[in-house]
């Protein structure tokens, strides 16, 4: 499954505004807003995923249910694919993950870029939908900045990596494995 979130900012006293979870054949299993805790409005954000503090208060649950739903729809799968997995997984509970294999499909699509030398090497940090657009995924059928959006595009990131692992110098697989190594993956959410 991929998951994401929409959130009230990017620091650590920040909140969950949407939690979006697509299985691997694009079906939502969760699509929710979730209403804050301790933060009644985030101009900046808004801006970027449009989440109103008013569409939260009318239509949000809370965070508790939120991780219910979550945890109910992980229950039954392996892996969880998330893009830029440190920056979601610290809205979670550090145990939330344990016993499932979390990916970073953000990390683990470097390779792949490697492999195309149409394409420019990253930066540490590449865009979901910059990495899309050089994956020349279609992304027109999708709400961007929306939780299950993102979530929908990150099992596209993904679905490319695994068509695409033949092109790679090292097998996804060792790849993958060094991974989990040095993040831990596997235990708890890397961060």
């Amino acid at each position: 499954v991929t998951l994401d979130t929409e959130t009230t900012g990017f620091r650590q006293t920040d909140e969950i505004l949407q939690i979006g979870l697509v299985d691997q054949d694009g079906h939502k299993l969760v699509d929710t807003l979730v209403k804050p805790q301790h933060t009644n409005k985030w101009p900046h954000a808004e801006k970027i995923h449009n989440i109103s503090p008013k569409m939260v208060e009318k239509n949000g649950i809370s965070y508790s249910d939120s991780l219910e739903a979550v945890r109910k729809a992980i229950a039954s799968f392996d892996n969880i694919i998330i893009y830029n997995a440190g920056f979601d997984c610290k809205f979670f509970p550090t145990d939330f993950f344990k016993g499932k294999n979390v990916f970073c499909a953000m990390q683990l699509a470097i390779p792949i870029l490697r492999a195309f030398p149409e394409y420019e090497p990253p930066s540490r940090f590449l865009k979901l939908k910059v990495l899309a657009s050089l994956f020349e995924l279609n992304t027109h059928d999708i709400d961007l900045h929306s939780a299950a959006g993102d979530a929908e595009l990150t099992r596209r990131v993904w679905q490319f990596i695994l068509d695409n692992e033949n092109r790679l110098e090292v097998p996804l697989r060792d790849i993958i494995g060094e991974w989990f190594f040095y993040q831990n993956a596997g235990i708890s959410c890397p961060t």
